[in-house]
């Protein structure tokens, strides 16, 4: 089983991140130019919440990250980034995931949220969706 977990300290603007295979995003927009924004990939470990830890293997790793205003974190399962469509019938992948998202971070929430929508509907066409999809946003 895969997880994302956050911990968010409002007074210190610090956030704690801890995950089993999915990243966390964070985009951070520039205000003189909302168009520039900078990407911030958090690694997740590379094992799933039900492994067992043998001697000398890692556990999970925290990691801590100084927030800035106007952050936008993205949490998602990995059903958007693995649903079968296209011309070509393949994975969506996460680069292009990762430029969607980098595309419309500056955008109001409604508007992300229908851009998703539309973005995945679009690739799936009529092929049935293959794994539960999750993404969530959160703006600082």
């Amino acid at each position: 089983m895969d997880i994302t977990l956050i911990s968010m300290d409002k007074k210190m603007k610090e956030l704690e991140f801890a995950g089993a295979h999915n990243p966390l995003l964070i985009f951070r927009t520039y205000i003189s130019d909302e168009r520039h924004s900078e990407c911030f990939q958090i690694k997740a470990n590379q094992h799933s919440i039900g492994f067992i830890k043998k001697e000398g293997t890692q556990g999970f790793t925290n990691h801590i990250f100084k927030l800035m205003e106007g952050d936008m974190l993205y949490l998602f399962s990995d059903g958007y980034i693995d649903q079968i469509g296209g011309p070509e019938k393949k994975r969506l992948f996460q680069q292009p995931f990762r430029e969607l998202l980098m595309s419309i971070c500056h955008l109001e929430m409604g508007e992300q949220k229908r851009i998703l929508d539309e973005t995945i509907m679009n690739w799936k066409g009529n092929r049935n969706q293959t794994d539960d999809i999750l993404v969530v946003g959160i703006r600082i």
